[in-house]
């Protein structure tokens, strides 16, 4: 263990989520982003989305959702660039959370780059990347049981 104690860690992974949460976009934001305020319609739309694994979606400990901005385009869209980290990631069990986390962070795994950039400018190297990631032995929990988790979708 790390000696760090469990509430310690907690507050730490609730900060970090606090940070994260700042490059979200609430669906009323993204239902603005997409064109139009029909929160109903962005919900399926983003329901959708996810169950096709080209979208990352959060729950927040309120029950709120947020869905990370880097991820869409001007428009709303998904990134297209990203659709096969996310489904590599999500399809081995990888929570949103920590999809989002690997994806908007500098990784090791590519040599200090962030992923969500690789993929712009060498997308085979940030597939092998998110395929390293998601098979390796997980380091640490970042989800914390009282700290939100991932949303399925309706």
């Amino acid at each position: 263990m790390n000696g760090t104690e469990p509430g310690e860690q907690r507050q730490r992974v609730a900060a970090f989520r606090a940070h994260l949460v700042a490059g979200g976009l609430t669906l009323a934001q993204l239902a603005t982003r997409r064109g139009g305020g029909d929160l109903d319609a962005t919900e399926r739309w983003v329901s959708a989305r996810r169950r096709e694994r080209s979208l990352l979606v959060c729950a927040q400990p309120d029950g709120s959702l947020v869905v990370p901005a880097f991820q869409l385009t001007d428009a709303g869209e998904p990134r297209s660039e990203l659709r096969p980290l996310l489904e590599r990631l999500l399809g081995a069990g990888i929570d949103d959370w920590t999809a989002w986390t690997w994806l908007a962070q500098p990784s090791s795994l590519l040599s200090g780059e962030v992923p969500e950039r690789t993929a712009v400018t060498d997308p085979e190297r940030a597939l092998r990347a998110s395929t390293r990631f998601a098979t390796a032995e997980p380091a640490a929990d970042l989800s914390p049981p009282s700290a939100g988790g991932c949303w399925a979708g309706g």
